[in-house]
């Protein structure tokens, strides 16, 4: 029995015991932390109050060891003596029974710094205080109060006013609307003092609405004029008493509103307000915060840091509402911040942006560099196609002087010239002195021929020992803007011409230089000028020779609608087409323009004809024959020739198409009365310039009826005597128009709109159509 009583005495006090201990650890715990009372003067989903809320936690919540109490004070709804001191008794019993020792108090807002100030050393007596919100701030409001600290609050009425007349400088008239609240009596204040400012007197009348029913100010801002613009301030209890939260008030004024309406803190924007200097409600709190934890951490709590006078604001615009009145962004402050932006595509995918771009960049400079190449090739082409039409009639001159004016217009269209250009006649034969042999053509009005020894002393010695040097080498000579053009036949009348360009010739001023001496001299070589003709005819021959012809025969045998032409723009083109038979399944499809003119051309188009029919028997891959093609044409391409080239491949047995673009003039697809651009997605290089190139595949199902247009660029580049282009857009009128016809009668079509467009001009390129129609 004794043992029982002393067990459960031993229980009893190791409870006891345990009771205490956990005691002593609680007050451990809480010896360690910071209590902070945040008091709000207004209720919470008010926008303000819950910004300045935000601010302080984004200070104090991170920090270890503050705990935050929150309290609101809700005087927004009701403003009475005994609501103040019933919410004093409220506060203090509930301190009473928690037991909590408040180590700093934040204040939000005029009506809770009252408070404070009338009851804080009745409940919370030397508890330092910082406060946030404060409406136009006054120390001397608080001489003799201690531990007191925070930010001021004050609207830069004048600011916003200054901005808006700036903005809007036809504006007359600014209407302010605020109400009867604590806020709204400062808000007055600050109004009245800001329109005694000698700058506003004769400048603009303001009017003051603070003792309104809603609907009488709805009905007033409905009918403003375009010179009146709006400034809100607060508004939450109109003249009837009804209250209002700001997301409830503004959208209804600014609704109303036919002109802007401002406002100047940042909680209004969202609710139809344009923007302004506004008050932060964020950095309010935010800076309370840093006040309050400043006094937590300091060794000397009853020394408070100064309150802080310039009140933080941001300059921030509503972008919905800057384009519901036309106003312009770029007019807007330096660093302001635009909110409510439509969410971009380059925002969503930026780092998707920046590698296109990457690509683009590097593409594009692959595609400058071809393109200079193509530039210069094609002024190289035009250069040979003046000279050799130029030298064409040269044995139509009449005399010397016709001969020069000949010679002078023609180099002016070949290189850049300036007005200097001398002429010579050379019989030197490898013996003697080489002026003796030469004499002077003065290309004047005149047009005298004079002995060299005549008029050697008044020539430029630059000229002279130029001279020398190219009769001794037999061959052109340049020095930097300068150059001597020499003919080996002496029977033409002026076989040495010295030149000067407005700048340096380069390579291909050189090339074309040397082109024209050598067509030139080809020219007054009568059997020379026959081989020419014949090499012609006979390139021209090889291409027309080579073109399939049998379009119908071929079109009924697979179930197609098929017609194919070229018209070449001299006696031989660079543009070729194809059909022909792949396997049982598969027809191809080809359309071709080589970047050339001449044999050149013609026996480049021969090979690639060759190489595509050859590589493409039995193998219905497009790519794969583009891919063949491509490198056979690259092997000793020492001329850097090359062929754009469209490429279709269809199952004629089930209409499924597919087709690579290897640098060609996008097809059409006719289909459903419809016309659309194919093979313009992924262009692929042209052939016979880099070497394993890859072309992209694209497939399409073709339905009965449906058809492909193929073309080469002298179509939309056919030119009138106004040098205006036929172009796209005359082409894609022209098909959709005659989707339904025929394949013959739909080219013929083309090309005679093509004609009649031209009529008059000469034609400037080849000109190859093929149409293709699936009738399975």
């Amino acid at each position: 029995m004794m043992k029982k009583k002393i067990v459960v005495v031993l229980f009893i006090f190791w409870c006891m015991t345990g009771v205490c201990f956990s005691a002593d650890e609680d007050r451990d715990k809480d010896a360690g932390k910071k209590y902070v009372l945040v008091l709000n003067s207004y209720s919470k989903g008010y926008d303000w109050t819950d910004s300045e809320e935000s601010g302080i936690e984004a200070v104090l919540t991170p920090k270890k060891g503050v705990v935050l109490m929150v309290e609101y004070m809700d005087t927004k709804r009701i403003h009475t003596e005994e609501h103040f001191r019933l919410f004093k008794e409220m506060l203090a019993n509930k301190l009473r029974e928690t037991k909590i020792k408040i180590d700093i108090v934040i204040c939000t807002d005029d009506d809770a710094l009252n408070f404070m100030k009338r009851y804080r050393d009745e409940i919370l007596p030397n508890t330092p205080v910082v406060f946030c919100g404060i409406n136009d701030f006054d120390r001397a409001k608080m001489e003799g109060f201690k531990l007191y600290t925070g930010v001021n609050e004050k609207t830069d009425l004048p600011a916003n006013v200054d901005f808006i007349l700036k903005i809007h400088p036809k504006t007359t008239q600014i209407y302010l609307i605020s109400d009867l609240g604590t806020t709204g009596k400062l808000h007055r204040k600050e109004f009245d003092k800001m329109v005694l400012l000698p700058r506003f007197k004769d400048r603009v009348k303001f009017f003051y609405y603070d003792d309104i029913a809603m609907s009488e100010l709805k009905d007033i801002l409905s009918k403003l004029s375009s010179e009146s613009v709006v400034i809100y301030l607060s508004f939450f209890k109109d003249k009837r008493g009804k209250l209002f939260t700001p997301s409830e008030a503004i959208p209804e004024i600014t609704e109303a509103s036919t002109v802007p309406a401002y406002g100047v803190v940042d909680y209004m924007l969202g609710y139809g307000i344009v923007g302004g200097f506004m008050i932060s409600g964020f950095e309010q709190g935010a800076t309370a915060g840093r006040l309050a934890l400043g006094v937590l951490n300091s060794k000397d709590p009853s020394v408070m840091p100064d309150v802080v006078m310039e009140s933080p604001r941001i300059t921030a615009f509503d972008y919905r509402v800057l384009q519901r009145f036309n106003i312009d962004v770029a007019s807007l402050p330096k660093g302001a911040v635009i909110k409510y932006e439509p969410e971009t595509f380059y925002y969503k995918y930026k780092r998707i942006v920046w590698s296109f771009i990457a690509v683009v960049l590097i593409m594009t400079m692959y595609i400058i560099v071809l393109m200079v190449n193509i530039k210069r090739r094609i002024r190289a082409e035009k250069g040979l196609q003046n000279i050799l039409k130029a030298c064409a009639s040269f044995f139509e001159f009449k005399s010397t002087d016709d001969f020069v004016l000949r010679i002078k217009a023609l180099l002016g269209s070949l290189v850049n010239i300036s007005g200097r250009v001398l002429f010579f006649k050379n019989t030197h034969d490898d013996s003697g002195d080489v002026f003796k042999d030469m004499v002077f053509i003065e290309s004047d009005a005149n047009m005298k021929v004079r002995p060299m020894a005549e008029v050697k002393d008044s020539i430029d010695m630059k000229v002279t020992d130029m001279l020398k040097d190219t009769i001794a080498q037999k061959k052109n000579t340049y020095i930097k803007d300068a150059g001597i053009l020499y003919f080996a036949n002496k029977n033409i009348p002026a076989n040495t011409i010295f030149i000067e360009g407005k700048k340096r010739f380069d390579n291909l001023d050189k090339s074309i230089l040397e082109m024209f001496t050598s067509n030139l001299g080809l020219t007054f070589d009568n059997f020379e000028k026959q081989k020419l003709e014949e090499s012609l005819n006979f390139a021209g021959q090889i291409q027309m020779n080579m073109l399939s012809k049998d379009s119908e025969g071929f079109a009924k045998t697979y179930g197609i609608d098929l017609h194919a032409f070229l018209a070449p723009a001299k006696v031989v083109g660079g543009d070729f087409y194809d059909y022909f038979s792949i396997d049982d399944t598969h027809i191809c499809l080809v359309m071709a323009d080589v970047a050339d003119k001449g044999m050149p051309a013609a026996l480049f188009m021969a090979v690639a004809k060759t190489l595509i029919r050859a590589i493409g028997a039995g193998n219905p891959n497009v790519t794969d024959i583009l891919y063949k093609v491509n490198n056979e044409l690259n092997k000793d391409n020492e001329d850097a020739m090359f062929v754009t080239l469209f490429m279709a491949i269809l199952n004629y047995k089930t209409g499924e198409l597919s087709f690579s673009n290897a640098g060609h003039n996008p097809p059409y697809l006719l289909s459903n009365g419809q016309i659309r651009q194919i093979g313009a997605k992924d262009v692929g290089i042209v052939l016979g310039i880099m070497k394993d190139a890859l072309y992209s595949v694209e497939t399409i199902q073709l339905s009965k009826g449906d058809g492909v247009f193929m073309y080469t660029d002298g179509i939309v580049e056919a030119m009138n005597i106004t040098h205006e282009l036929f172009g796209e857009h005359r082409l894609e009128k022209r098909l959709a128009s005659g989707v339904t016809l025929p394949a013959k009668m739909l080219a013929d079509m083309v090309l005679n709109d093509v004609i009649k467009f031209a009529e008059g001009a000469p034609q400037s390129d080849d000109i190859t159509v093929m149409s293709m129609f699936y009738k399975t």
